[in-house]
């Protein structure tokens, strides 16, 4: 078990990548002025910010990767960010005041811009991969005649629907946040009336009533 202390430069936010349970979502990385390591926080985003002074402790694994252990962080002041090595524009500065208030809020913002969206859109994908192989399964999707193109065409499937249920994911959030219905009820009644027309097509009055074929 190591410590650090000092002023933290930047938090450096990455979109993990792979195949994992993990893949999508946004790991942390908690960079000291003037320390070269990089102290890891996983998918958890530390309590502090751009020019807090922080400590903590932290552990290292067999990789060499230092993890910081959350339950240690501790701000024990706040100023402006650092700037960054050879001039240049400085960081974002941390809020005046420092404070818890100022990491919920942070939080807050984080969560409406970044998190929720993309929990939306990896649901949207997973829901797309469900419609997928149903769809394949039923043998509807024409994958062509060539092996090597058909992972491709599966692929382009699922990522337009994806889009698909993306957007209708976001349309009905915004009609929530704008106190509107997710769903028009009007256009559910339309929708139902076509289905019952569909199912039960009403006899043409000027039919031949002794034709064998009518469906009454």
């Amino acid at each position: 078990m190591g410590h650090a202390s000092g002023q933290v430069y930047k938090i450096f936010e990455n979109t993990i990548g792979g195949t994992s349970r993990f893949a999508g979502q946004t790991s942390y990385k908690i960079k000291l002025d003037g320390q070269e390591p990089y102290y890891g926080c996983f998918i958890n985003r530390p309590s502090c910010n751009a020019g807090d002074v922080v400590e903590f402790d932290y552990t290292t694994n067999d990789k060499g990767f230092h993890n910081v252990d959350l339950k240690t962080l501790k701000v024990t002041g706040g100023g402006s960010a650092p700037a960054p090595a050879g001039g240049g524009t400085a960081q974002v500065s941390a809020p005046a005041g420092n404070s818890r208030d100022n990491y919920w809020a942070e939080k807050d913002r984080h969560d409406k811009a970044v998190r929720q969206p993309l929990i939306c859109y990896q649901s949207a994908h997973k829901d797309a991969v469900t419609i997928a192989c149903a769809a394949l399964a039923a043998d509807i999707i024409p994958l062509g005649q060539k092996k090597a193109g058909k992972l491709d065409v599966f692929k382009e499937l699922v990522n337009k629907l994806t889009d698909e249920i993306y957007l209708k994911y976001d349309m009905a959030n915004k009609n929530l946040e704008a106190g509107k219905p997710i769903v028009d009820p009007q256009a559910t009644k339309l929708a139902e009336n076509a289905q019952e027309a569909k199912e039960n097509p009403a006899p043409d009055e000027w039919a031949d009533a002794s034709d064998p074929n009518l469906p009454f």
